[in-house]
């Protein structure tokens, strides 16, 4: 099970850095039932929450560096489109 999650959040992650998707269309996104429990698990796994990450990252890109205004494939897409792709359904109960 923990390889699983790691997994889901290792997608999470490049989720984050590569949309402008709300934080809870990539808890959905990555099979986590709600927001806070993402987060929960996003901080165990990165010592950092995911809003955190995302700043961090964008940030940290470079001088002069914005994704503001830029198109990226993922960011018009919502959680349950991504799941739909993806076969799988959010679980109501994700308990590890």
């Amino acid at each position: 099970m923990q390889f699983y999650r790691s997994l889901r959040l290792e997608k999470a992650d490049e989720i984050l850095l590569q949309s402008n998707l709300p934080l809870v269309e990539v808890a959905l996104a990555t099979g986590f039932s709600n927001r806070s429990h993402f987060s929960r698990a996003f901080q165990a796994c990165f010592g950092m929450g995911p809003a955190t990450r995302r700043k961090q990252r964008r940030h940290g890109e470079g001088p002069g560096s914005s994704h503001r205004g830029e198109f990226s494939p993922a960011s018009n897409i919502s959680g349950a489109t991504l799941l739909a792709v993806a076969g799988k359904k959010p679980e109501n109960h994700m308990y590890y």
